[in-house]
């Protein structure tokens, strides 16, 4: 559990302040020195990576929120804006692009990524300072519970990172409600370059942030498929920027994890038939006893029980069970891939990833290990837009390492 689940807060020393909060918090430094004492008791300062604050209801807009984003956030909300121009002598624009949509929803919630701007200025300054502020806003109804509210902007900081490739969260957030305000304050780590501008497109047909957004298709949100979907995402970030091998291991984990969530597939059995008619069950079962007694017959009599014992445990399940495919590639077809079509088979695509398992990759070769790579890139993203309900998301993978 947290640290934070540990701590009590004794007094609140504001008449505005309802709660304050560290449930979810941990410790990320201390610090103690010779100033901090307090009559005759020292003590130190705690760092904390979290921390949430209600206060009293202020007279800000009701039943809207404010996500500010962390750095890795810039580009996602850059996506929506012109550049500043001069419109006239004493006056600048700072306008949204035509084409992109202002709202978005999921489920009864709205939301949309703005900039907040902000000027530093002094008479005494050549330049004037105007400084934007990545952020999403979203709107709810009246009555909606808070944990709602939170799981919703997950939904849309795990889409951005994945689009974008690396970790987009938020470092503060604001909630208003009608008889409170939240402010949640948290320290969010850094996996990947915030300069780096690559997205999952072309891979991914979606070209910009404002066509994913729009197709997302998630009816309902619980905490298991936010874990889930967390999990899916962090590694296919920590994939792009770890060496080939960690990277066809990641990947492949990606693709084991979607596939745990599917139910075992039930094996088919062989239909027997006489005279162009199915057979009734107990006429197969007269029959398998007819074979069984007919092999039984020439093995030798201290041996017959065991034969008989095992025959019954297993062998009639395995010789009425048609064959299996693989269950991998069966998991792909049954979601919309066409495995048959794959640049690199599927076999060896799993050779490959047993052999780095087992610390010996001697009998591939390095473009081998690219090959697969890339492959299980492509699945990976499919994969992943599968978990988020995108209508026809199979149309937007492009599966060809060669394009």
């Amino acid at each position: 559990s947290n640290v934070g689940t540990y701590f009590k807060v004794i007094k609140v020393n504001h008449e505005h302040l309802l709660d304050l909060d560290f449930s979810e918090s941990n410790i990320v430094g201390l610090q103690s020195g010779t100033n901090q004492f307090e009559n005759s008791e020292k003590y130190v300062k705690i760092n904390l990576d979290w921390v949430k604050l209600t206060w009293k209801s202020s007279s800000e807009n009701k039943n809207a929120a404010d996500f500010y984003l962390n750095k890795n956030g810039f580009n996602l909300v850059a996506n929506y804006y012109s550049p500043l121009w001069q419109s006239s002598d004493t006056e600048f624009s700072f306008s949204r692009l035509k084409g992109v949509k202002n709202t978005y929803s999921i489920n009864d919630i709205t939301f949309n990524p703005v900039f907040h701007l902000y000027s530093k200025d002094a008479k005494s300054r050549e330049v004037s300072e105007i400084h934007k502020e990545p952020k999403i806003q979203l709107v709810f109804p009246d009555g909606t519970d808070e944990n709602k509210i939170l799981n919703t902007f997950k939904l849309i900081s795990l889409a951005s990172s994945f689009f974008y490739r690396k970790n987009i969260d938020f470092v503060t957030a604001k909630i208003r409600f009608s008889d409170r305000t939240v402010v949640i304050q948290k320290k969010v780590t850094e996996i990947s370059d915030p300069n780096n501008k690559m997205t999952i497109w072309p891979v991914c047909r979606m070209q910009n942030i404002d066509t994913f957004f729009s197709k997302i298709n998630i009816c309902s949100i619980e905490p298991d498929m936010l874990k889930r979907l967390e999990i899916l995402v962090r590694k296919f970030i920590q994939s792009n920027i770890v060496d080939v091998r960690s990277s066809i291991l990641l990947r492949f984990a990606i693709f084991e994890l979607c596939k745990s969530m599917l139910k075992d597939e039930k094996p088919e059995k062989f239909t027997f038939s006489k005279d162009g008619k199915v057979m009734p069950r107990r006429n197969v079962t007269k029959l398998l006893s007819e074979a069984r007694d007919l092999i039984a017959d020439n093995i030798e009599s201290l041996e017959k029980a065991d034969f008989i014992k095992k025959w019954t445990s297993s062998v009639i399940s395995k010789i009425t069970t048609k064959p299996m495919g693989s269950p991998f590639v069966n998991y792909l077809t049954s979601i919309g891939f066409a495995p048959e079509k794959f640049e690199v088979e599927f076999s060896k695509i799993k050779d490959i990833r047993d052999s780095i398992t087992h610390g010996s990759t001697m009998e591939f070769s390095e473009n081998d290990l690219l090959e697969c790579n890339q492959m299980l890139y492509r699945i990976s993203i499919g994969l992943i837009l599968h978990q988020f309900e995108l209508e026809n998301w199979i149309q937007d993978v492009e599966m060809s390492i060669n394009e």
